[in-house]
């Protein structure tokens, strides 16, 4: 079984919060400036964009995607079609299965190197 994301927008419809870095916050604020955000301190290092839905969804399309935050990045919900959406960290089907075990971490994998590349990430 492979993974593919449907790229229905679910996820950013029904999410309440992004933790992300203050330098992603810039970021997403830089490619899209017209696009009015609540970014609110949420520990020493980190900031919280409010969102239910996400201000940078139009449609089912991510107005952000090429600097999505390492927390949307990694992100993969592994629902079958007609399945209703439930936000967990990690999906139970990608702990019992596993081929998208291996699919799972291959994408957290991507998304840390990613992280680290652009000094988002110190890996703790």
């Amino acid at each position: 079984m492979t993974w593919n994301c449907r790229q229905c927008g679910d996820c950013c419809r029904t999410i309440k919060a992004v933790i992300m870095t203050p330098a992603e916050a810039v970021e997403l604020q830089r490619a899209a400036p017209d696009v009015p955000v609540v970014f609110r301190e949420w520990d020493r290092r980190t900031v919280r964009l409010i969102a239910n839905p996400c201000p940078y969804l139009r449609g089912t399309q991510c107005l952000v995607h090429a600097v999505r935050p390492y927390n949307c990045r990694r992100y993969l919900c592994f629902r079958e079609p007609g399945e209703p959406f439930v936000d967990t960290p990690i999906p139970h089907r990608a702990l019992v299965n596993p081929s998208l075990r291996r699919q799972y971490a291959a994408n957290q994998r991507r998304a840390q190197g990613w992280a680290r590349q652009h000094g988002w990430f110190d890996g703790r």
